[in-house]
């Protein structure tokens, strides 16, 4: 049985900016970027990483969220680029990030998502088995 959970976000500065973003529309603004972590991280060489996210993220605390700049259409992250993946590949379809106020209008006009929860699955099952079609 899959069962879903919610995150409990909070930002590193409380001075960003905090917008929601869509997964689907950031995952796409972000595969070019030479740091971009692909389903179970197989190619970015730290698989570690990815994994310690989904083992902490099941203690239930507050997790920092993401932080990233957003120019000419291009996503990069600056902090959370595995928790995003961990979560992006466990089905979640929106979370928020923390990005420069220089960013934040273009962020939220194209990225931006009205959901306001992330929720993802805790089965166990492998990310292939609970990804969006």
């Amino acid at each position: 049985m899959i069962s879903t959970h919610i995150v409990n976000w909070h930002p590193m500065d409380r001075s960003d900016p905090v917008i929601w973003i869509d997964i689907a529309k950031a995952e796409s603004a972000w595969r070019e970027d030479d740091f971009y972590v692909d389903v179970e991280a197989k190619t970015s060489g730290e698989v570690l990483k990815y994994k310690n996210f989904g083992e902490w993220i099941k203690c239930g605390i507050s997790i920092e969220m993401p932080h990233v700049s957003y120019e000419d259409g291009k996503l990069s992250f600056s902090n959370g680029r595995h928790r995003f993946a961990w979560l992006r590949d466990h089905g979640a379809t929106s979370l928020p990030v923390t990005t420069y106020p220089s960013c934040e209008a273009e962020l939220r006009q194209n990225l931006g998502s009205d959901d306001h929860v992330t929720r993802y699955s805790r089965s166990g099952d492998s990310p292939s088995q609970t990804l969006r079609p």
